[in-house]
């Protein structure tokens, strides 16, 4: 059941008079508090969202894809190189339908 307005206000007017009497233990229960955790998460979650965007709209302005995987930059030709790897499999498996 929540607080009525009254309730509300007398526990942040105790809360407040916590912090100035004991700063250190006002700290503590301010941490374990879910809703500090719940607002941290939430700016890391904006944040996180506001740079994405960020990086996916200067990747689609600068035509680059920044984010790899793997060590280092493609080398030159790797396309190439995994195309024909493909084609080949799939000439192979074409051949491997037919004798069956």
């Amino acid at each position: 059941m929540p607080l009525s307005d009254h309730e509300q206000r007398q526990l942040e007017q105790i809360e407040q008079a916590l912090y100035r009497e004991d700063p250190k233990f006002g700290r503590l229960v301010r941490s374990s508090d879910p809703r500090v955790h719940y607002k941290r998460k939430l700016v890391q979650a904006l944040l996180g969202i506001l740079i994405g965007a960020g990086a996916l709209a200067a990747g689609v302005v600068t035509h680059r894809v920044y984010l790899a995987v793997g060590s280092g930059q493609p080398r030159p030709g790797w396309r190439a190189r995994l195309m024909e790897r493909m084609e080949e499999r799939w000439r192979r498996r074409q051949e491997g339908d037919r004798r069956t």
